[in-house]
């Protein structure tokens, strides 16, 4: 009879759980869930994100998943769970094809808003300040990287020498050329060495353009190009409507809006007493369908 009574009550625990997995499982599997480490959870851009999502219509009929960083979308890719999408921020364009080759095991959609600017709109904000035959040096780690981010009209610009590297020593290159470009590359550029390539260019007096403000605020570039979040949000939001609306992810795609951040007592250094930030944005903005590379 005693064991009878456990048995009964075994079963029912077994049901319960049963029960409270279904619910768990439902929950998870009708809304659209942000994921992020806990540095990236106390950044400005979780919480806007979080309340422009909430706000979305009809967005708990899918089982959307937004990483955020580099390390979050590693971490999704891995899990055993069959999302119906994906949407990748914070990761750069090499980054996110490493990752999404890493997996091919997944069975469900995958897209993503680069975390950089493209090299042809750095060089495009470098022309616009140093003239269109400007001398530019783009530094480069791997083969692969060269492929996935460079453009025919790069790599065919006779002013344009993309060159391979694995430091910093590409500083020493530079008396034939007006400026440098850096990509967002963890192998060539980290917090211990920026500050040094930035007062070698300006020892040098030669521009130094980047892909995010804090390379002008924090480590001595000239000029930056740099999404903000009001931005990044909105074309996000305008991604998961589409795929709420009509089941269709778009693909894999660089910011469409960028701000431009500027170091003006150094432009002045160098001879530029008159750059217009906001001309120079709605010249950086332009839709150019050459610019866009898959």
């Amino acid at each position: 009879m005693l064991t009878s009574r456990k048995t009964s009550k075994h079963r029912r625990i077994r049901s319960w759980l049963l029960i409270a997995a279904i619910f768990i499982s439902q929950q998870s599997f009708s809304d659209i869930s942000i994921i992020a480490s806990e540095l990236d959870k106390q950044r400005p851009l979780y919480n806007s994100l979080r309340e422009a999502i909430n706000e979305l219509p009809n967005s708990k009929r899918y089982d959307i998943a937004v990483t955020i960083g580099q390390s979050s979308l590693d971490s999704t890719l891995k899990r055993k769970h069959s999302y119906d999408a994906v949407i990748a921020i914070g990761a750069t364009r090499y980054d996110f094809n490493l990752a999404i080759t890493s997996h091919p095991e997944k069975n469900y959609p995958v897209s993503a808003i680069y975390a950089e600017p493209p090299p042809d709109k750095i060089v495009k904000l470098a022309r616009l300040i140093y003239g269109e035959n400007s001398r530019l040096l783009i530094p480069f780690h791997s083969k692969k990287q060269k492929e996935l981010i460079f453009t025919k009209e790069i790599l065919e610009d006779k002013h344009i020498t993309v060159l391979p590297s694995k430091n910093s020593r590409w500083v020493r290159r530079l008396r034939d050329y007006d400026a440098a470009i850096a990509i967002a590359d963890i192998q060539l550029y980290s917090n211990s060495n920026l500050n040094a390539i930035g007062r070698s260019l300006y020892r040098q007096r030669k521009g130094f353009f980047g892909f995010s403000s804090e390379l002008v605020t924090e480590n001595g570039a000239l000029a930056s190009l740099y999404t903000k979040d009001i931005h990044l949000i909105k074309q996000l939001v305008g991604v998961i409507s589409l795929y709420i609306e009509k089941k269709t992810l778009a693909p894999p795609d660089q910011p469409d809006h960028y701000s431009i951040e500027i170091k003006s007592q150094l432009a002045k250094t160098l001879g530029f007493y008159a750059l217009d930030i906001k001309t120079l944005e709605t010249e950086i903005n332009k839709i150019d369908s050459k610019e866009h590379i898959e």
